[in-house]
């Protein structure tokens, strides 16, 4: 199930925020009123994990926004994704879907 709310930008988890010429823009975008997508997070234990939408994270801290709305995934997304990254790496290198996803594992 998916659904959307507004979260603390403090509560994403995220390894690092890029700063480049893509966030400065989206920042210059918000400041003219523009509106982006919801990011893409799952919760955990230390808060929502990001998994789409670092560069507008990264914009709206630069602008000093407390808020961002946020598109909750379920651990069954997470697994519908898998097996399409699974079947998907399956078919490229003309392997079984097994070898597929212990090659995923192996490299996560």
């Amino acid at each position: 199930m998916r659904t959307e709310k507004e979260i603390l930008i403090e509560s994403i988890v995220c390894d690092r925020l890029p700063l480049n010429y893509s966030v400065l823009n989206l920042v210059f975008f918000l400041m003219s009123g523009g509106q982006m997508p919801p990011i893409k997070v799952q919760k955990c234990e230390t808060g929502y994990k990001l998994l789409d939408g670092r560069h507008r994270v990264a914009a709206y801290k630069l602008l000093g926004l407390k808020k961002i709305w946020a598109k909750f995934y379920d651990t069954d997304t997470d697994t519908d994704q898998f097996l399409v990254n699974a079947y998907a790496i399956a078919v490229l290198l003309n392997i079984s879907i097994n070898e597929a996803v212990e090659l995923i594992k192996h490299y996560k």
